[in-house]
C-alpha cells in the first residue's frame, strides 16, 4: 500500500519575499525609529511568520555582502553600503519612496501603516 505524505501549512503558503522587500523593510524602520528591527518586527512587517525563515533570509544578505549584522546581539544590523549601491531606493533621502514601496508590495505592514 503506497502512501502519499501532503504537508499542509496552516495559513497557506509561505509568502515569497525578495531581498529587496526585506533591505526595504530594515532601512524604512531603522529610518522611522532611529534603530533596527529585531527579527521578529522583520518578519511581521515583510508577511513572514517564521523566525527562523526570517534568521535564514537574514544570514542570506550577510552573505551576499548586503547586511551587516552581529548574530548574538538582537537589532544588530545595517546595510552596507553595496546594498545602497545595489538598491538606490534604500538611501535614506529616498525614505518616504520607501516606506510607500514597503506598502504597496506588503499586505500587512506596520511600518508602512505607522507613517500613514
Amino acid at each position: 500500500m503506497n502512501t502519499t505524505v501532503v504537508k499542509v501549512h496552516r495559513h497557506g503558503p509561505a509568502p515569497k519575499v525578495t531581498d529587496l522587500q526585506l533591505l526595504t523593510f530594515i532601512a524604512a524602520y531603522a529610518q522611522h525609529n532611529g534603530f533596527a528591527p529585531c527579527v521578529r518586527d522583520i518578519g511581521n512587517g515583510v508577511g513572514l511568520a517564521s523566525t527562523s525563515a526570517v534568521t535564514h533570509r537574514l544570514k542570506q544578505l550577510a552573505k551576499k555582502g548586503l547586511l551587516n549584522r552581529h548574530e548574538r546581539i538582537s537589532r544588530a544590523m545595517s546595510l552596507t553600503q553595496k546594498a545602497r549601491e545595489q538598491y538606490p531606493m534604500l538611501s535614506p533621502t529616498g525614505s518616504h519612496a520607501t516606506l510607500r514601496h514597503v506598502k504597496s508590495t506588503q499586505r500587512s505592514s506596520s511600518i508602512a501603516a505607522e507613517a500613514r
